[in-house]
């Protein structure tokens, strides 16, 4: 009988000590340290502020279907100056990039430089990976995206 009260105080210890856990668990993430809720657009990724689109801009000008017209040129237009400052953009950060590790390796024996390669890898092997996953999602069409 002596044996059957220590069980249960044994077990109620245990008890006690589960649910002191699994509290300090939910307390400490959602009460001391919640993280900021992201609202999503159709659950795929969170809203961003971004310029106006030509649709949008058609409702809340009012345009004719003439201005719209001359609208969609504009962005076309435009869009494809940013492409080619973008691509400018990055190729200049590409061969910054290289300065850079070519700066690095010239600090490395040749040991080292054999185990920043690796380093390398698979830190090219990752962001590949985030990348391919990123695709797999559906995007949005893209008069929703940009008008």
């Amino acid at each position: 009988m002596k044996n059957h009260y220590k069980f249960w105080i044994v077990l109620s210890f245990l008890v006690v000590f589960a649910a002191g856990l699994v509290s300090g668990v939910i307390l400490e993430k959602n009460i001391l340290n919640p993280k900021p809720e992201r609202p999503s657009h159709d659950g795929r990724r969170a809203e961003r502020t971004h310029f106006p689109t030509v649709n949008e801009l058609e409702e809340a000008l009012g345009l004719s279907a003439e201005q719209q017209d001359r609208m969609r040129a504009v962005f076309q237009q435009n869009e494809e100056l940013i492409k080619k400052v973008r691509e400018d953009l990055y190729t200049q950060f590409r061969s910054l990039r290289d300065r850079f590790l070519e700066e690095i390796k010239a600090v490395l024996d040749p040991e080292q430089i054999q185990q920043f390669d690796a380093i390398l890898e698979e830190y090219h092997a990752q962001r590949q990976a985030e990348a391919e996953r990123r695709q797999h999602r559906s995007p949005q069409p893209k008069e929703e995206r940009r008008g």
